[in-house]
């Protein structure tokens, strides 16, 4: 997939191209150039058997390209936008709006080629490529990181439901243990409550035989 035609004209009038291989690509261009106001800016997209003719607009002149149709729109005219800009810069824009055919070859027919490889390989540094790469990275980044969170929600769930046992288990030991504490101070204070009355009898029946109110028989 590559750009195989560019060039820029005033109206019909090609002032500058470059193609790469053989085929009718300046013809195919110079047919829509025709119908290209120039009047207004305009961005267009014409089909042509197996390629698609983009071409943009500005200020009286026209910026075009051909290139396979699978290579899509994007880049072609990220292509054209990026002639346009360094054509601008130069002098030539103002010289190409009276220029005849292909006058300017010898001035910017290698910035044509160049470009045209730089995007057909993919090396144009390309910001929106490179989003789109970082996006794609950081949505995957994004999915490892929410399938970890699920896990840990399914850990977290098996954690909280064994901590909620051992809530209860620990709420069902306390109350046994209370009722265990009751318990054995109950039976503690019912054994006190006897050694307090044996020792009493004991110090009753003493203090009987000794004041003499009891006797013991012979």
């Amino acid at each position: 997939m590559t750009i195989v035609f560019s060039c820029i004209s005033n109206g019909a009038v090609i002032v500058v191209s470059h193609q790469n291989g053989q085929g009718m690509f300046e013809i195919i261009t110079e047919n829509v150039l025709k119908n290209i106001p120039l009047n207004q800016n305009t961005k267009a997209t014409v089909a042509a058997d197996n390629y698609l003719v983009h071409v943009v607009a500005d200020n009286g002149l026209i910026y075009s390209c051909i290139a396979d149709s699978e290579f899509g729109r994007r880049i072609p005219y990220a292509y054209l936008h990026q002639i346009r800009s360094r054509f601008t810069q130069s002098s030539l824009a103002s010289r190409a709006i009276t220029a005849c055919y292909r006058e300017l070859d010898r001035d910017f027919e290698f910035v044509l080629e160049q470009e045209m490889v730089k995007f057909s390989k993919g090396e144009t540094g390309d910001t929106f490529s490179k989003l789109k790469a970082q996006v794609n990275d950081v949505k995957g980044i994004m999915l490892q990181n929410v399938e970890k969170v699920m896990e840990r929600g399914e850990n977290l769930d098996t954690l909280l439901s064994r901590t909620a046992d051992l809530e209860s288990s620990a709420d069902l030991f306390s109350s046994h243990s209370r009722k265990l504490h009751r318990k054995m101070k109950w039976k503690n204070m019912k054994m006190w409550i006897i050694i307090i009355l044996i020792v009493t009898i004991i110090l009753t029946l003493i203090i009987l035989y000794a004041t003499g109110v009891l006797t013991p028989k012979d």
